[in-house]
Order: C-alpha cells, then sequence, then structure tokens
C-alpha cells in the first residue's frame, strides 16, 4: 500500500509539473494555432492507472492549448515503456512527459536520453 501510495503521490507530482512547464504563455511572435502535448505514461494497466486515464482525458477536452496523451506499455516491461517514451519523444513530438518508471534503475540512463529531446 505504501508502494501505491508513493507511486500515486509521484505520478501527481509529474503530471503538475507537466501542466506547468507546458502551460507557459507563447512567443508572441509565433504563431499558436497548434497544440502543445504532454504525455503520461504509465506503468500497467492497473485500476489506478485506468483512473489516471480517465482524469487525462478530462484534461485533454478542458484544456484548450495542450494535448494530453495516456500511454501504457502492452507487455508491463521496462523495455516495452521505454518503446513508449520513444515514441511520445519522437513520434508524438511530446513538450513534457511524465513517467512512472517499472525499473527505475535499470530506466535510468534511457529516461534521460529521452528527456534532452522533450
Amino acid at each position: 500500500m505504501i508502494t501505491f501510495l508513493k507511486h500515486a503521490a509521484a505520478g501527481l507530482l509529474l503530471l503538475t509539473l507537466a501542466l506547468t512547464v507546458s502551460c507557459s504563455a507563447p512567443t508572441p511572435t509565433a504563431p499558436t494555432n497548434t497544440k502543445r502535448k504532454v504525455a503520461l505514461i504509465g506503468n500497467t494497466a492497473s485500476d489506478y492507472w485506468q483512473m489516471v486515464r480517465k482524469g487525462s482525458e478530462k484534461a485533454d477536452a478542458e484544456l484548450e492549448n495542450i494535448e494530453v496523451l495516456f500511454k501504457t506499455p502492452y507487455t508491463g516491461t521496462a523495455k516495452d515503456q521505454e518503446g513508449v517514451m520513444i515514441e511520445a519523444s519522437m513520434k508524438d513530438r511530446v513538450a513534457a512527459m511524465a513517467v512512472s518508471p517499472i525499473d527505475p534503475t535499470s530506466q535510468k540512463k534511457r529516461i534521460n536520453e529521452i528527456a534532452k529531446n522533450v
């Protein structure tokens, strides 16, 4: 239960950070017709992450200039999750990403590499 609460608190903190970063005012010279994308990447398909998905969908509907993407790995492995992060970074070109790593120790290097592009 304590681990769940730690993950929940970390997820909420990361979501707050991601939304704070993505809500900065656009530069006056840049066109503002495009939405900024924010990705929330869970680590399982548990009930908790289903609630986060619903919150993400609500945020996506309510936030005018932000597109909120929620993604989880299909297999629940660290390698699969890294693929989801790479896809969000390269294909979806997100401006911010919040991740609940499956294996933080082994994923640290990959997360830091991906963070350079986000």
